[in-house]
């Protein structure tokens, strides 16, 4: 008697998918969405902490992609490219909050910024004060440092060299060790 194996689940790669969504599926195109959405969602949480601006980004780095997907060389590195499409959202968004800061304090007649209180003290403290790095290096710093991303990755998805984005981690780095007053 030969033994029967159990059948096995079938999944359906990122490269199958892309091609189904290049010919215009719209079902794979939810598939990589779905398959996608908490990595991408993480990341972006991470860059924005609660944020209101998080699910806009969110949803134009889906948008962007499904947009874009034929220029998606390596269907692959499919994480990768969402992660350059998030960091990118996110760096418009991040920009665009600071030059709507900007012109409140300009306008404002205490120019000291109010601050919510946060469920965390500690953790409200951090985001403050990374909210107080620039996006440009804000970006590097959060996807090595909190990300996990290597030096490669991180220049690959901010669009910089190796050597600048050294550089803007330890910017990033020293700013928020000077804002946070630590040593």
């Amino acid at each position: 008697m030969t033994a029967v194996s159990k059948p096995r689940a079938v999944t359906t790669g990122d490269e199958v998918l892309v091609e189904r969504m290049r010919r215009g599926d719209r079902d794979a195109a939810q598939e990589l969405y779905l398959r996608h959405f908490d990595y991408v969602e993480a990341l972006l949480h991470r860059l924005f902490g609660g944020s209101s601006i998080l699910e806009d980004a969110l949803q134009d780095t889906f948008v962007t992609a499904t947009e874009r997907i034929s220029a998606l060389r390596d269907p692959s590195k499919v994480r990768a490219w969402l992660t350059t499409i998030a960091v990118n959202r996110a760096r418009y968004y991040l920009t665009r909050q600071q030059r709507r800061r900007w012109l409140a304090n300009f306008f404002r007649a205490d120019p000291s910024p109010s601050i919510e209180q946060p469920n965390s003290v500690e953790l409200g403290e951090i985001y403050r004060a990374l909210d107080r790095v620039p996006a440009g290096k804000r970006l590097p710093w959060m996807l090595h440092r909190v990300e996990g991303l290597t030096l490669d990755e991180t220049a690959a998805a901010c669009g910089m060299s190796r050597s600048t984005v050294k550089r803007r981690i330890a910017a990033a780095e020293n700013r928020l060790k000077r804002l946070l007053d630590v040593d």
